[in-house]
């Protein structure tokens, strides 16, 4: 049960929307893995947790989960994860794993009220595991660590017998049964013994995860090593949890699972080092009133330069466009770009919206931000037209680079659109109206927003993981997510072997909302998910 640390290259950050949808579901459908166990009363939260007396504080992820049946917040839990098609399969997949070999008898008939993993440092390039099960049915949990076998022969540390089954060890551990690496269930012998540093003990640890929401039915918690060495290189589910968790001066972080009315709600709760992240500004949300009633993703955050830096990445998770809008965004780095700093960033306003809508043959890609002065920005917009049309200039077919020319289009109510053509089809748009700067990769994308016939905030899925926001933020994300699975079945992702086996699981999921927020030190991300 060791696992390995990967080397070589992490893999590229995969896009938000696809990205926050697996971890859930890993949450939903792995760590729910025992489910209505126990013979716990009606107590509601907070979850059990002591689990984590008998982990050592150098974990490096450790994952918590109430197991309870009886307890009305696991209940509610397990009414949501019973609405995946997959839910019941992985969960006994999950048990079958947890089962050590030799062992005797079903985890689920005497697992207690928690269940924890653990993955500690180890020798060389692995990490040692050790899972930990609270016992509710003393005789049936001692059949299952001794596999019906006499402790006669067996190797003992402090007086307790270590059954040997396969690369691990199953004991018996306070009211816990663990089983890892030998030297990680001595490790939690040492503990109960009141031996070392636990992990419930550790400051970082209790500072990242007391401000969780207490009902809740699963606690996660990485470091920044722990994330970086373990998760991140794994790829697949394990590698996006790492890559949505790690930011620049993040030092760890602690996630909360509990279920929501209509769905679920995940919480992430990071510790930063100031000195390497900086500063991050809030503003309070505005423009998404503004984001078109068809919006497959609408993403809020402050400032046009960090609207445009998102706006790239976005477009280079796709094909061909986010390649040839990369070259725009070096123009904006180098000489324009400290022409952009001085001449057009000091005359926007504070928040940005980038945003995704359905078109063919590809998505359209709009960013909108707020202007305090339109005569002022289309002078600013004017001096960077050449420099962007330099950058996006094609070779012929004699291998020549002609530069793409900037042409006028009309909007509504006498407004000129400036529309770049360049490369199959492909064009860069942009207009300045109503006190607003839109740039956008159709002119279909520069025309929804200026119609106003209706907005995101207006729709079902907005409302049921957003509702109304008035309270500042440092980011804003809205995913339909139906919406983003048939985008990404055409264009591909059902020729993925992994997408096909949660394909069923994920097209339950109607919608995300995310909210960030961050104070001196540490940040918080709320994800609330439409689960009908």
């Amino acid at each position: 049960m060791s696992v390995a640390e990967p080397q070589g290259p992490q893999p590229r950050k995969l896009r938000i929307a696809i990205a926050i949808l697996a971890v859930v579901l890993v949450v939903l459908l792995v760590v729910l893995l025992v489910g209505s166990c126990g013979s716990g009363d009606d107590a509601g939260p907070p979850p059990p947790a002591a689990a984590a007396k008998l982990v050592p504080a150098n974990a490096l992820v450790y994952v918590n989960v109430a197991i309870d049946g009886d307890r009305e917040v696991t209940r509610r839990a397990l009414t949501v994860a019973g609405k995946f098609p997959g839910y019941a399969a992985q969960r006994d997949a999950i048990v079958k794993r947890l089962t050590a070999p030799g062992a005797k008898g079903n985890v689920r008939t005497w697992a207690g009220n928690e269940a924890a993993l653990a993955l500690l440092p180890g020798d060389g390039s692995t990490a040692q595991s050790l899972v930990l099960v609270q016992v509710h049915d003393e005789d049936g949990a001692k059949r299952y660590v001794t596999g019906g076998r006499s402790a006669v022969g067996v190797s003992r540390y402090r007086g307790v017998p270590l059954y040997a089954a396969g690369s691990v060890v199953t004991a018996m551990v306070g009211d816990f049964v663990a089983v890892g690496q030998e030297t990680a269930v001595r490790q939690a012998l040492d503990l109960e013994a009141g031996q070392g540093a636990s992990l419930a003990k550790s400051a970082q640890y209790r500072k990242a995860v007391k401000p969780l929401p207490a009902d809740r039915v699963a606690t996660g918690w990485a470091t920044a090593d722990g994330i970086r060495r373990i998760l991140a290189p794994q790829g697949g589910l394990l590698g996006v949890a790492g890559t949505l968790l790690d930011r620049q001066g993040l030092e760890a972080a602690a996630l909360a699972l509990g279920p929501r009315d209509g769905g679920a709600k995940v919480v992430v709760h990071s510790l930063i080092d100031q000195k390497q992240a900086g500063t991050s500004a809030t503003f309070v949300p505005t423009l998404q009133d503004r984001v078109p009633a068809d919006a497959i993703l609408s993403l809020g955050v402050r400032g046009l330069d960090t609207a445009l830096g998102r706006l790239l990445g976005v477009a280079g998770a796709g094909a061909d466009l986010g390649g040839l809008l990369q070259q725009a965004g070096k123009v904006l780095g180098t000489k324009s770009g400290a022409g952009l700093r001085a001449g057009l960033l000091g005359l926007l306003g504070k928040e940005a919206v980038v945003a995704i809508t359905p078109s063919l043959p590809a998505p359209t890609l709009t960013l909108i931000t707020k202007t305090q002065d339109e005569d002022a920005t289309a002078k600013a917009m004017a001096g960077l037209r050449p420099a962007v049309a330099k950058a996006l200039a094609q070779k012929d077919a004699a291998g020549r680079r002609t530069a793409a020319t900037w042409v006028q289009k009309p909007l509504a109510g006498g407004t000129r659109a400036w529309v770049l053509p360049f490369a199959q089809g492909a064009e860069l748009d942009y207009a300045i109206f109503d006190g607003l700067l839109v740039v956008s990769t159709k002119l279909v994308g520069l025309r929804a927003v200026q119609d106003q016939k209706g907005n995101v905030t207006e729709t079902a899925a907005w409302k049921s993981v957003l509702g109304n926001l008035s309270k500042p933020v440092n980011s804003l994300v809205f995913l339909d997510f139906n919406q983003l699975l048939r985008l990404g079945e055409q264009t591909g992702l059902n020729d993925s072997r992994s997408y096909q086996k949660v394909r069923d699981d994920l097209r339950h999921i109607a919608a995300v909302g995310l909210t960030a927020t961050s104070s001196a030190g540490e940040s918080t991300a709320e994800i609330n998910l439409q689960i009908p």
